[in-house]
């Protein structure tokens, strides 16, 4: 006898590289809720009867571990429906989406499980899912940009390794293997992102997941004008969608926290971009923008700090820099974190300075 699934009734609706310019850095992005909908959303259609309804239940259930956060119970969901359905698509294309989210863990398993989301979406926009194939190359696209902020964080420490003169024989042979990795993967991320947009079943709400996955990919390369146009064209969306929700009632929230994620990634995204072009108080002002939405935010800190320090606003510095080492997740001995304490140490400095005088 089967176990009872939670629930038994057929229906339910439609529910994001890192992006590091050196030396401006920031860390994981938030998590893609605007991409659920694309493994989560049940299906009435394949298996009939008891086994049917059962089927529904299973993928039900996975849809709302997945919006929870709750990644492994959505996954083992998906494959319980799976066992009844072994071509469930949205099953298949759950369980890789899954992954990937696993794949986001700052560990050697969530590199195993990226690796393995990457092998399964690739083969998923190759087999002709009919109408869903721009989902799995949407996926596809995310895991290409995920392996970009990998490759680029580690760029990071070997090079800072390499300057320091502490670069062992290891890293030595690891270097070349890297460099060559990281535009690869922003090139394939660019290219899965192109092809979503011009896919004419892609649903058109994705089409500002694709602007903000081109404007990150374009700042990976240094193209911080081709970065900040795309950026800005996605801001327009997000700011309409921002108005339309906060005019909602209590019922729509979360739209409205998911429009604020939305824009907390665009303020990331300017911030890095205007700060790379120079404007500097345009980058601040966006930074400002991001922590009020997302105040414990640890890359924000060490960005606004970096930009205040840099126009030796000495105090306001030091704070920014303190609240980032404080609540940053990064590894001890992480570039970010070596540099925002040389940083720390000269706002403490100038500011012993000042009192003297």
């Amino acid at each position: 006898m089967r176990t009872a699934p939670l629930r038994t009734s057929c229906g339910g609706a439609l529910r994001s590289p890192r992006f590091p310019p050196r030396p401006f850095q920031r860390a994981a992005a938030a998590a893609l809720i605007a991409f659920a909908a694309l493994a989560t959303a049940p299906s009435c259609a394949g298996t009939q009867g008891e086994d049917g309804q059962t089927l529904q239940a299973y993928l039900e259930n996975a849809a709302q571990y997945y919006d929870g956060g709750h990644y492994l119970r959505a996954y083992q969901q998906w494959e319980r429906a799976l066992e009844l359905e072994p071509s469930e698509e949205k099953a298949l294309l759950g369980q890789a989406m899954a992954l990937y989210q696993l794949g986001r863990e700052e560990s050697k398993d969530g590199v195993d499980r990226l690796a393995e989301a990457e092998r399964r979406l690739d083969g998923l926009r190759r087999e002709g899912l009919g109408d869903m194939a721009w989902k799995a190359e949407l996926g596809f696209a995310f895991a290409q940009q995920r392996w970009a902020e990998l490759y680029d964080r580690k760029l990071r420490k070997l090079e800072a390794d390499e300057k320091a003169g502490a670069l062992a024989a290891e890293g030595a042979a690891q270097l070349p293997v890297v460099r060559a990795e990281l535009p690869k993967r922003i090139a394939r991320a660019e290219a899965s992102f192109g092809k979503v947009l011009e896919d004419k079943r892609t649903e058109p709400n994705f089409h500002l997941t694709c602007w903000l996955g081109l404007a990150r990919a374009a700042a990976m390369r240094g193209d911080w004008q081709g970065a900040h146009d795309w950026a800005r064209k996605y801001e327009k969306k997000v700011t309409e969608s921002k108005a339309f929700w906060k005019k909602q009632g209590q019922e729509y929230a979360s739209k409205l926290f998911g429009a604020e994620l939305q824009e907390a990634e665009l303020r990331d995204v300017l911030a890095n971009c205007l700060f790379k072009l120079g404007r500097d108080e345009e980058a601040e002002r966006e930074l400002d923008a991001l922590i009020a939405l997302q105040g414990t935010r640890a890359d924000a800190y060490l960005n606004r700090g970096v930009l205040r320090h840099r126009r030796r606003a000495w105090d306001l510095a030091r704070s920014d820099l303190r609240r980032f080492l404080q609540i940053s997740p990064l590894p001890k001995g992480d570039p970010e974190l070596l540099r925002a304490a040389e940083l720390l140490v000269e706002c403490e400095d100038e500011l012993a300075l000042e009192r003297k005088e």
